[in-house]
């Protein structure tokens, strides 16, 4: 029997960090145009204008959120490569979502804590051709990121570019001043981390609908080169072993 993936092997090849935004100018932005239920791959909308495969979308609002992948379209219809966690009625809100690159996981990596009831979910101890877990629970992330850009250790947990100053010079250097009270803390985001396997393979962790705990997250100090901690709470976490 092939050997199989450690959890703590599959979190310590996470490398990569970032983010899914809502996505602007001419893209995906449509409704659902009747209800689905939880485990559909089929959705039916009015439009599927700018709708391309591969491309991440998020399905319904906070609390009952979707966040997955195009496979193929139609004119009036997305077929998913993963199913819906959630039912959604008819006119709830289809996205398109840009995925952002925010830095590197520094060797302190990810801690995940699970904070409420979960469905268990055992990637570790098979081996996957192409699947999804996902779990309907709360968990509470800890990320140490490093290599970060200014514009991104704001991007990060949602702070304004007007709390950047400076003209990025010698005489008038870039600076991020901020608190944890500048964090936004109650518009959903969506956090993603991936990384290679040793037998090649990339793997992927996605949270869904996070809030950032501005009480636990480090504040990017002026000069500070170490690690800064992110601290937030996801409401889905779903692995992907190998990612197509």
């Amino acid at each position: 029997m092939a050997r199989t993936n450690t959890n703590a092997e599959l979190w310590k090849a996470l490398s990569q960090f970032g983010k899914m935004v809502d996505s602007t100018g001419s893209v995906l932005s449509t409704t659902l145009s009747s209800s689905e239920a939880e485990g559909q791959t089929t959705i039916s909308v009015v439009s599927t204008t700018n709708a391309s495969s591969n491309d991440y979308i998020r399905v319904g609002a906070s609390g009952s959120m979707d966040v997955a992948q195009i496979e193929t379209n139609t004119t009036v219809a997305i077929t998913l490569k993963s199913q819906l966690a959630y039912s959604h009625a008819s006119g709830a809100t289809v996205k398109e979502l840009t995925r952002v690159d925010l830095g590197d996981l520094s060797d302190d990596g990810v801690d995940e804590t699970v904070t409420h009831d979960r469905t268990a979910i055992n990637v570790a101890t098979r081996r996957h051709t192409y699947d999804y877990d996902t779990a309907h629970t709360d968990y509470q992330v800890t990320v140490a990121l490093e290599n970060l850009s200014d514009q991104n250790r704001l991007a990060v947990v949602g702070i304004a570019d007007s709390n950047l100053h400076g003209a990025g010079t010698t005489a008038d250097p870039q600076v991020a001043d901020w608190t944890p009270a500048d964090i936004d803390t109650e518009n959903p985001v969506h956090f993603w981390a991936r990384g290679t396997l040793g037998n090649g393979n990339t793997v992927e962790v996605q949270w869904w609908d996070c809030r950032v705990d501005a009480s636990k997250s480090s504040k990017f100090a002026r000069g500070q080169d170490a690690p800064h901690t992110l601290v937030f709470n996801a409401q889905h976490i779903r692995w992907l072993n190998p990612v197509s």
